[in-house]
């Protein structure tokens, strides 16, 4: 998300705020090379960054410089948009409006007024915040004022914000220049001027690594006692509060209002989510994920279910880069999701111990998957340079905290307030609705409630949309009875708020996971078979035809087949040479590192797959990454490959095995085998008679 940037001589007003399609751009995710895991390093030139290992930030003005121009760090091309990373693009939502340069310390009233449409303009493509610097040039030169001149515009820009923009400002940074000075101001609307801006943050990294305490320490305001008080804070199950590990996905929400301060830590005892929402301007929600390897699926299905804008990697200082993290990592990065990682527990890792977990952070944010500069945040400076450059250029914020001291949590508390929204949503709103489901409740005197989040259009309450696909593949229209965001009752929402929606006539028993509204504009079909294009991230001999696997795709899970490939290409992107090519394009087979073009078939219901959609194919644990091409028409004998058909052909395999003749094709198609002498039916019955007793006489001599 490129920052948005107006000029008024003495002022330039640049938004927090940026799209996605540059944030794609700029944050590339996707391994290229035959060495995609993380972490892993492969023999080359050396790097253009070297020592020290983790790049600090004591100079601000060093770290401006440095998000300025980022094409030392490669110039490969994104597919997706064309746009060449580390190029310098324009930003989304730029204005170049130069004024003259006492535009907010003069008397004519149209320049001032100039100014104050360059700030509105900027809050709508932020949803409702801006960042202004003043005391620079319509080229973004810092040419700097006095104090006292700086002064004097801070006060104008103040007062404009109260009464022409319905908003506060609040002063970040005063940055020395050579011609004065330059100030960072921070402009949001009030509560009750607009609606609030809504970020979702997915909470991931290995388990015990803090997590959940985090959370806790963050929203209640309270440090923890070194014993997990604040974890158990935010579990919803009594097993979890038990074992300390986090088995479901729990959300948690935090509260900025207009000036910048937390709204959880005004109330006396813990605020309700509604009282939360009424009185802040900007909401986090925290998206609490599973650590633990057997619950990677809820941890995939929170990335790709619940579109988080940004993912939080936590790791422990004590325990370093080991686990799910480096798994959770390259999912977040497939997914194009930018993250920033928090390295915890500081209080209780010994110097050498914490010097070791940051050289692990920095290979493994340095490797070929991720190709980013890492970059630990110190001061206040810090987080206001790390928050504007986050999205515009490859970096990652590193936070080093202590839940129990509170060491550096204020830092992280102003990096997260300072977080942009995304604005591809903006453009979204006039668009069909289309309302992704990620969790469905049943609440006594209301019914069925679905919550979700809202990728395109808005929805109303009273509008009839389309409920599905059910396993048969079905639309079903449904009507909004009712809408809450956060548990405060609304009457509508737009593209990118996540919402609870109360359908009139609908069992919970009805609902799947995978379903969707849909307005019926967009004619929806759900389709059995999908051709995608995939990236094999790791495995460790061949997939081919009739592979098997769990594919995440937005809401969806379910087992897919690869019915056939393609075509494929070697890790560089060139087509495979004749030697490698098999004589039977059956044959084909694909090794890690590789790209293909296949089709998948889904083997129990099918489903609705917008194209273009990022998907995770994975058996165990992630084996690639792809996108859907095109959703394939289904043939007419294409259906479901039903449980007891593969019972049915396994048991005819196995007794044509014993008996030593093929198995028999209406076996195969799901009758009954044929029992024979050696069949385990005819041993069952053996088995089950009763054998008779006979006593016989004993004689005496």
């Amino acid at each position: 998300m490129a920052a948005t940037r107006t000029t008024a001589a003495s002022s330039v007003l640049s938004s927090s705020s940026s799209s996605a399609s540059a944030s794609a751009a700029k944050v590339e995710a996707e391994a290229t090379s035959s060495s995609l895991q993380l972490g892993e390093t492969k023999a080359g030139p050396k790097p253009l960054i070297q020592e020290p290992a983790v790049m600090t930030v004591d100079d601000s003005a060093a770290l401006d410089a440095m998000a300025r121009d980022f094409d030392e760090f490669g110039s490969d091309s994104d597919s997706d948009d064309g746009i060449e990373v580390g190029s310098e693009a324009r930003p989304d939502g730029e204005c170049g409006m130069a004024r003259p340069p006492t535009a907010l310390l003069s008397d004519d009233s149209e320049d001032v007024a100039g100014v104050v449409t360059q700030v509105r303009a900027a809050m709508l493509v932020g949803q409702g915040e801006a960042i202004v610097e003043v005391g620079v040039d319509a080229d973004g030169a810092a040419e700097g004022l006095t104090m006292e001149q700086l002064e004097d515009a801070l006060e104008v820009l103040e007062e404009r914000a109260a009464t022409e923009l319905e908003a506060q400002m609040t002063r970040l940074r005063v940055r020395e220049v050579e011609g004065g000075a330059v100030a960072e101001v921070l402009v949001r609307a009030l509560p009750s001027a607009a609606e609030f801006c809504e970020i979702r943050v997915a909470v991931v990294g290995n388990v015990d690594s803090g997590k959940s305490t985090l959370l806790g320490v963050l929203t209640r305001g309270k440090l923890d006692d070194g014993r997990g008080a604040a974890r158990s804070c935010v579990f919803r199950h009594s097993h979890e509060i038990e074992s300390g590990r986090t088995s479901s996905i729990s959300q948690e929400i935090l509260g900025y209002d207009a000036g910048a301060e937390i709204v959880n830590y005004t109330f006396e005892r813990t605020p309700s989510w509604s009282a939360i929402c009424v009185a802040s301007s900007k909401v986090i929600t925290f998206l609490d994920l599973a650590g633990h390897e057997r619950y990677l699926k809820t941890t995939l299905f929170g990335l790709t279910g619940m579109n988080p804008s940004y993912a939080m990697m936590m790791v422990g200082a004590n325990a370093g880069v080991i686990g799910m993290t480096k798994e959770h990592m390259s999912i977040a990065l497939a997914l194009k999701v930018p993250v920033y990682m928090v390295v915890t527990k500081i209080d209780m890792a010994p110097p050498n111990v914490l010097k070791r977990t940051l050289r692990q952070l920095s290979k493994l944010v340095k490797s070929p998957g991720a190709r980013k500069v890492p970059i630990v945040v110190k001061t206040m400076d810090d987080v206001v340079v790390a928050a504007r450059s986050f999205l515009m250029h490859r970096i990652c914020p590193i936070f080093l905290v202590s839940n129990v001291t509170g060491e550096n949590l204020d830092l992280l508390r102003a990096f997260i307030n300072l977080l942009p929204a995304r604005t591809e949503w903006s453009q979204l709103t006039e668009a069909p609705a289309e309302v992704c489901i990620d969790d469905t409740f049943s609440v006594p005197g209301v019914g069925c409630v679905v919550s979700g989040t809202v990728l395109s259009g808005g929805v109303t309450a009273g509008d009839s949309l389309l409920l599905g696909p059910n396993a048969f593949g079905a639309f079903e229209p449904v009507t909004i009875k009712s809408i809450e965001v956060r548990r405060h009752p609304t009457k509508a929402v737009t593209a990118g708020r996540s919402a609870s929606f109360a359908l009139k006539k609908i069992k919970r028993s009805a609902i799947r996971k995978g379903m969707r509204l849909l307005a019926a504009e967009l004619e929806p079909q759900a389709v059995w078979q999908f051709e995608a294009e995939i990236l094999i991230l790791y495995h460790s001999t061949t997939i081919s035809r009739a592979y098997e696997a769990v594919v995440h795709c937005g809401n969806v899970r379910q087992v897919a087949k690869i019915i056939d490939i393609v075509s494929a290409c070697d890790a560089t992107g060139a087509p495979l040479a004749d030697a490698d090519m098999p004589s039977d394009a059956r044959d084909l087979v694909l090794r890690t590192g590789m790209r293909a073009k296949v089709i998948f078939r889904f083997l129990y219901a099918p489903e609705y797959l917008p194209v273009g959609s990022r998907l995770i194919f994975r058996d165990g644990r992630t084996k690639g990454v792809g996108r859907v091409l095109t959703c394939l028409a289904d043939p007419v004998d294409v259906g479901p490959i039903r449980p007891s058909d593969r019972r049915a052909a396994s048991k005819a395999r196995a007794a044509s095995k014993r008996v030593g003749r093929p198995a028999d094709g209406a076996a195969a198609a799901g009758t009954q085998p044929v029992a024979t002498a050696g069949s385990s039916s005819q041993r069952r019955k053996k088995r089950g008679k009763k054998q008779k007793t006979v006593i016989k006489p004993i004689s005496v001599a």
